[in-house]
């Protein structure tokens, strides 16, 4: 029985505040205290510690978040960096814009 529901819940190591979750259809996570790391096919890669997150897709963004600062990544979509109302995006096919609240260069 306990491995059917296995099938159907996370698999989870807790040691205090360090966990470690796994299921096939869902992320499989490392978590300790704020830190955490996950991962699932389908769903991003993402590394968090406190406000620092780092995610990953194959289909969307990689982001590295430090509280407001931003930087994300996708082979389709812009390379962005972002630090409070400060950003930085570029494109192979579209404009490099960096944004600075109301204030925008672009080329």
């Amino acid at each position: 029985m306990f491995s059917n529901l296995v099938s159907y819940f996370p698999v989870v190591l807790i040691v205090n505040s360090f966990t470690i979750s796994w299921r096939s259809d869902f992320a499989v996570e490392l978590a300790v205290n704020s830190f955490t790391i996950s991962w699932s096919p389908v769903l991003p890669v993402e590394l968090a510690v406190n406000g620092f997150t780092i995610s990953w897709r194959t289909v969307f963004p990689v982001e590295l978040d430090v509280n407001s600062f931003t930087i994300s990544w996708t082979p389709i979509f812009l390379f962005e960096l972002d630090v409070n109302s400060f950003t930085i995006s570029w494109r192979p096919d579209f404009a490099v814009e960096l944004d600075v609240n109301s204030f925008i260069i672009s080329w």
